[in-house]
């Protein structure tokens, strides 16, 4: 065999050597990196990985977004390149697409929220219908690609001499490719005393005829042209309206801190509400009414307070004697929910604090002009009675001769409160104290029946027919007084949530 010259064999050795390189170099796995697509508000595209061996990453599917189609990848958020995927990822890299705004052609609001100016007109003629009143002068209009929403809002107003609410027009039809068809939705909010009424079109036209039954013309239909001046457009969110001024009814349960289930507190709480809103404030009261064996609320609480801002407060009190209940009066802000804390007298000391969260059904409201009514309990009660100065809350002198509780009747049509005349000093009876002893009835002061006890017994009665109040005038004859001073003025103060149920009057015996 003929043997190699010296450089030829090392040139060989050469060539195997860099061949070598190139199968190991090619054998060499890439590493990979992370790509992020930022979609700038579109449909969300996850990250993905570079391949390991070409260290290329795929394109993914092209984001959506209303309004816009898809144009590229771009290497920055604002300006940069397109980015070419055959690209080689070195590290870890972000992505940003970017969109072009949909064409909706010349005479067509780019996709979008609008405000646009719209009022009513006559049906056949171009005259302002007195319609336009009850209309916000701002439709809200959505345009998206294939349809657009507007929403056309209703507010009282006073037609005619005659106060028209938005609540008392109803069954919204529009004209839609030459036929009427009802409105996409219709909601009125008591709350703020709008009717807000949703259509679709496929265009903005400048006149929509529009049919409503009016309830001010007992249900008739009234044919309104709508006109948008659609030129007048401008981009805005959905306007908001105020709460109105005024007081409703609100539906209400008690519901567990923990979660939604019903709370035992539930059984004491009326199911509605009464709420009171004011210029600066809301104020809710709640009702706790006589339940099972607890003729009376303040048997079943004495002390309600509810969430402000992470600390209680206390709710005002004022139970009503004749039908048992007790209302409670929190100021807050109007909300689904407000957390309270209750006495509960019936349970152990260590149970007796019990919280619980009002859910208020706040669509389920209603507009009202008194407060709930409960029914009249008929029953007799001992009730604390204190006298007060005629004019202030200081204690009158006559009540050293009162016994600091009245006996209360409730009957089906009348209140009858009998207070008591009691010995003092050196005055042995009631009798040598007062002959006469009148109470204020309206304007007027009627006498009451005065009944001198036994002289066993040395006390007096006096019974009058009032109406229940926490204040009553009265007048007592007080015979130590020197004549022209004798008849004295002063205010029975009754304190009704200490009332305790009351088998027969006070027996004072002998």
């Amino acid at each position: 065999m003929k043997r190699l010259s010296k450089t030829k064999a090392t040139l060989l050795c050469v060539m195997l050597v860099i061949t070598a390189v190139f199968v190991l170099s090619a054998c060499v796995l890439k590493k990979s990196y992370t790509v992020h697509f930022n979609t700038d508000g579109g449909s969300v595209i996850a990250d993905a990985e570079s391949d390991k061996k070409t260290g290329k990453v795929a394109r993914p599917n092209d984001p959506t977004k209303g309004g816009f189609t898809f144009d590229d990848w771009y290497t920055e958020a604002a300006g940069g390149t397109v980015f070419d995927f055959d690209t080689v990822i070195s590290a870890e890299t972000t992505l940003y697409a970017r969109y072009t705004p949909v064409d909706n052609g010349p005479d067509r609001l780019a996709n979008g929220n609008y405000l646009i100016p719209v009022s009513a007109w006559h049906e056949l003629n171009d005259a302002a219908s007195m319609m336009s009143a009850l209309l916000y002068g701002d439709a809200f209009v959505k345009v998206g690609d294939t349809e657009i929403e507007i929403t056309v809002y209703f507010v009282s107003a006073t037609i005619m001499g005659q106060f028209v609410s938005p609540q008392s027009i109803s069954n919204f039809r529009y004209d839609k490719n030459g036929g009427y068809v009802a409105a996409t939705s219709s909601e009125y909010d008591v709350w703020t005393d709008v009717n807000t009424v949703r259509i679709t079109v496929d265009e903005i036209s400048e006149y929509i005829l529009f049919k409503m039954a009016n309830g001010a013309m007992g249900g008739a239909d009234s044919t309104i042209r709508l006109k948008f001046t659609a030129e007048n457009a401008v981009l805005a969110a959905e306007p908001e309206f105020e709460v109105q001024q005024g007081t409703y009814t609100l539906p209400v349960t008690a519901v567990k801190i923990a979660d939604e289930t019903t709370s035992s507190l539930n059984n004491y709480i009326h199911s509605s509400a009464y709420v009171e809103v004011k210029e600066n404030s809301v104020e809710i009261t709640i009702y706790i009414k006589p339940t099972g064996a607890y003729a009376l609320a303040t048997l079943i609480t004495d002390d309600v307070k509810y969430d402000v801002n992470g600390s209680y407060a206390g709710a005002v009190e004022n139970f009503d004697l004749t039908t048992g209940v007790s209302a409670y009066t929190m100021t807050v802000e109007l909300a689904e929910f407000v957390k309270i804390q209750m006495h509960v007298v019936p349970m152990p000391a260590q149970y007796a604090t019990q919280e619980a969260r009002l859910r208020f059904d706040l669509a389920g409201a209603a507009a009202a002009s008194e407060q709930p009514t409960f029914a009249r309990k008929t029953g007799a009660y001992l009730v604390p009675v204190a006298a007060r100065h005629a004019t202030n809350d200081a204690a009158s002198s006559l009540q050293q001769y009162m016994y600091t509780q009245a006996y209360v009747e409730i009957k089906e049509s009348t209140v009858e409160i009998t207070i008591y005349i009691q010995p003092a000093g050196s005055y042995a009876s009631a009798s040598q104290i007062t002959d006469k002893v009148q109470y204020l009835i309206g304007s007027e002061y009627i006498d009451a029946t005065l009944t001198q006890d036994s002289p066993a017994a040395n006390y007096a009665s006096a019974k009058m027919t009032v109406d229940l109040a926490e204040y009553i005038g009265i007048k007592i004859n007080v015979l130590p007084m020197p004549e022209a001073y004798r008849l004295q003025s002063a205010r029975l103060k009754f304190t009704f949530a200490g009332a305790a149920i009351a088998i027969a009057p006070p027996d004072f015996g002998a």
